[in-house]
C-alpha cells in the first residue's frame, strides 16, 4: 500500500493546473499514519525530535491561530507554483509570533539514505484576502526556504508535523487574515491538507495559484478542491504573550460588515500604526475613524452593515484614495496602554449613486 501511495504522490506532483486536467488536480492523496514530529530551529537550521511549541522566555507561547485537525489527511503537490491558503488570525495576544507549526508529506529520500530530503519554500503573508482578490497577497510577514528536511527512508510517502522555533528572533505577526504559501522546486513533496472547520479561522476550502514569487506575479486562479473540506493548510501560530503591550484585533461587531479592514502593524510607541482598506473597482475614497470611546454594546445600523465607533463625540476621520492609511504614535511611555477604537468606511462612486460601505473595525492598545 504504501508503494502504492509513493507512486500516486509522484504523479500527483506531475499534474499542470489547467481546465484539462482539473478533476485531476483535484485529486488529493491520501496519506497513512501519523505525522512524524520534529523541531526546526530557524536561527541555527538545528532539528530535534520532540513535540509542542517551545519557549522563547520564561512565559509559555500560546496559539493566537490554530487549524490543526489531523483526522483524514491529505496532500497536495504542484511544482513550480506559489499555492497560498488564506484565513483570519484573531488570537488578540500582541502579534509576535513566537514559532509555529506546519505538515508536509515526501516521497523523496531522506539524506540519511543518499537523498536530497524534502526541499520547499514557505511564506507567511499578512492582509492576504484570498480568491485571488486585488491587492492580494498581502504583505509579506516572513519568508522560509526548507531545504534537506526529514523524509521518506524508503520512497513511501511520509507525513511530517514540523514545529519552526523563532526563539530569539520572533516576527509581528498582526491579527487579522493571512495567508501560508508553499513553493515546490521538485516532485515529491507537498503541503498537508487537513478538513477545515475545526476552528474559528475563517479558512475556505479553495487555494489560490500564482508563479513563484507571488509578490511580483498576478493570479491565476482560485480553485476547490473534492472531497470538499479537506484543503486547508495545517498551521498553528503561537505567540508570547509577554512579549509587549501592544495589540489589533479585529471588532466586527455581530459580522455583518465585511471584513476588509486590515493591520499591518502593531501600535507601537514611536512608530506609525499602518493600515489597509480593499478597494473595489468603484471605490473613490477610503476613511478610517479613530475614537479614544468604545462603541455602544449595541453597534448602530449604517446602511447593510454597521457602526462600531460612536459618532459623538466625532472621531478623527483619515481619507486616502490608495485605501493605505499610517497613524503616528507618540513615543511617550504615557501612551502605553492606551486603547484606540477605529473602524474603516469605503465610499464607492458608480454613475449616478454614491454609496458607502461600513468595514470592520480594530481595537488598538498602544504598547511596545
Amino acid at each position: 500500500m504504501k508503494t502504492l501511495v509513493g507512486a500516486l504522490f509522484a504523479a500527483l506532483a506531475a499534474l499542470s493546473w489547467c481546465p484539462s486536467a482539473q478533476a485531476q488536480s483535484q485529486e488529493l492523496l491520501r496519506t497513512q499514519g501519523a505525522p512524524i514530529h520534529f523541531t526546526y530551529h530557524w536561527a541555527t537550521g538545528q532539528i530535534t525530535r520532540g513535540s509542542g511549541p517551545p519557549a522563547s522566555s520564561a512565559d509559555v507561547p500560546q496559539p493566537s491561530y490554530a487549524n490543526d485537525t489531523f483526522s483524514g489527511l491529505y496532500l497536495l503537490a504542484q511544482i513550480g507554483n506559489e499555492l497560498i491558503d488564506w484565513g483570519v488570525k484573531s488570537g488578540g495576544l500582541g502579534g509576535m509570533m513566537t514559532s509555529f507549526d506546519l505538515s508536509y508529506g515526501a516521497s523523496v529520500l531522506d539524506t540519511s539514505v543518499g537523498g536530497p530530503g524534502a526541499k520547499f519554500n514557505v511564506v507567511l503573508y499578512s492582509g492576504m484576502i484570498g480568491n485571488c482578490a486585488p491587492g492580494d497577497p498581502g504583505v509579506v510577514i516572513g519568508e522560509f526556504p526548507f531545504t534537506g528536511l526529514p523524509s521518506s527512508p524508503d520512497g513511501n510517502a511520509y507525513v511530517y508535523n514540523m514545529t519552526v522555533d523563532l526563539s530569539g528572533a520572533p516576527l509581528q505577526f498582526p491579527d487579522g487574515p493571512i495567508g501560508i504559501s508553499y513553493h515546490n522546486s521538485g516532485g515529491g513533496v507537498g503541503p498537508m491538507m487537513v478538513p477545515i472547520g475545526c476552528c474559528n479561522t475563517g479558512t475556505k476550502d479553495r487555494v489560490d495559484k500564482y508563479k513563484y514569487p507571488a509578490t511580483q506575479n498576478p493570479c491565476k486562479g482560485s480553485q476547490g478542491y473534492t472531497p470538499a473540506g479537506n484543503t486547508s493548510y495545517h498551521l498553528v501560530i503561537y505567540e508570547d504573550p509577554a512579549a509587549g503591550t501592544a495589540t489589533a484585533t479585529i471588532n466586527n461587531g455581530s459580522g455583518v460588515n465585511a471584513l476588509d479592514f486590515q493591520s499591518l502593524s502593531l501600535p507601537v510607541l514611536g512608530t506609525s500604526w499602518l493600515s489597509s482598506v480593499a478597494l473595489l473597482p468603484s471605490t473613490a475614497v477610503t476613511v478610517v475613524a479613530y475614537s479614544a470611546i468604545p462603541a455602544a454594546p449595541s453597534p448602530f445600523p449604517f446602511g447593510a452593515g454597521e457602526l462600531l465607533v460612536p459618532i459623538a463625540p466625532l472621531p478623527f476621520l483619515q481619507f486616502t484614495q490608495d485605501g493605505n492609511h499610517s497613524l503616528g504614535i507618540p513615543a511617550s511611555p504615557t501612551w502605553s496602554g492606551v486603547p484606540l477604537y477605529t473602524q474603516a468606511l469605503r465610499v464607492n462612486l458608480v454613475p449616478g449613486l454614491l454609496s458607502m460601505d461600513a468595514l470592520n473595525g480594530i481595537d488598538l492598545v498602544i504598547g511596545t
